[in-house]
């Protein structure tokens, strides 16, 4: 697989990535029940894929663990994430989470290699790029729709419990990385990847429904499972085509990219729910385009040059 069908595979894995969760949007049950929901579709569509590619082919058990952990590390991103907006608000959350980009990264170079110092320029591209995605996401983020918080500016205990899962969140999201490298530069398949994935994916999203309280409501509408069957569906494609993407360009470009998914949430606020201010957030929303379209050029120049 060439690099530029790899970068292709990325930014449309962010596309994905920043869509996943619209559904939710569209729900009136609870996170639980969402979580637990998504969680079906996930299996189903990931079992669809791996039937549809080259068939579910046999792993090892070293490799199955490998695989079932990074579904459980993005599962702990989500929970850490999610929660952390909940006492933070997305402004303040959002930044911290949004550097699981360089984390991966970091990974990608100390760990695997993929940007020695035998071509610095290409480390220099790599490193700066993503660095400059961290930033356009942050700002972006800062811009999404507000959403109340628990916790007052003077509660510090609060504060530091959501930059806690905060923390929590870009870990998870970037020790993904790690086993999705391991196992896909051993011959896996993307489409076998998923597969297993999906195990930890689902059992991650089972143990998250715990930490939200339980809440007493009718028995939530078909429409509202469908919608939640459909979130899980859709981050499933997009997982695919990250790990696509990781097979052809690694984990410090791949991850990095799909960091800008927070883009295309933002501009899904914009245009379709219009529950965002573009004046007020005018100068935020350029700056953050701006710096993305950088940063996503960087990483290409980095590509370049690493051939």
């Amino acid at each position: 697989m060439n690099q530029i069908g790899g970068f292709g595979y990325a930014l449309v894995a962010t596309f994905l990535f920043g869509i996943y969760m619209v559904p939710r949007q569209y729900t009136r049950i609870s996170q639980r029940a969402f979580l637990a929901f998504m969680g079906i579709g996930i299996l189903i569509s990931a079992s669809i894929i791996g039937l549809a590619g080259e068939g579910i082919l046999p792993i090892n058990f070293l490799q199955y663990i490998l695989t079932f952990a990074a579904g459980l590390a993005w599962s702990l991103g989500a929970l850490g994430y999610a929660v952390s907006v909940d006492y933070l608000g997305i402004s303040r959350a959002t930044p911290i989470k949004n550097t699981y980009g360089a984390l991966s990264t970091i990974f990608g170079v100390v760990i695997f290699h993929e940007f020695t110092l035998a071509s610095p320029h290409a480390l220099t591209l790599a490193v700066v790029g993503s660095l400059a995605i961290v930033i356009s996401a942050s700002l972006l983020g800062r811009i999404e729709a507000t959403r109340s918080m628990t916790c007052q500016p003077a509660d510090r205990r609060c504060i530091m419990i959501g930059v806690l899962f905060a923390v929590v969140s870009a870990v998870g999201y970037g020790v993904r990385s790690i086993p999705t490298k391991i196992v896909l530069s051993q011959g896996v398949s993307a489409e076998t990847f998923i597969f297993y994935m999906a195990h930890g994916a689902f059992v991650g999203n089972l143990i998250a429904t715990k930490v939200f309280p339980k809440v007493d409501r009718a028995h939530p509408a078909i429409r509202d499972c469908l919608l939640a069957i459909l979130s899980g569906v859709t981050w499933t494609a997009a997982a695919e085509f990250l790990n696509l993407a990781v097979i052809a360009v690694g984990i410090s470009v791949a991850f990095p990219l799909a960091n800008l998914s927070t883009l295309v949430a933002v501009a899904y606020g914009l245009v379709i729910l219009r529950d965002i201010d573009f004046r007020t957030h005018k100068a935020s929303f350029w700056s953050g385009l701006v710096i993305s379209v950088l940063g996503a050029a960087l990483l290409a120049g980095a590509l370049n040059l690493r051939t």
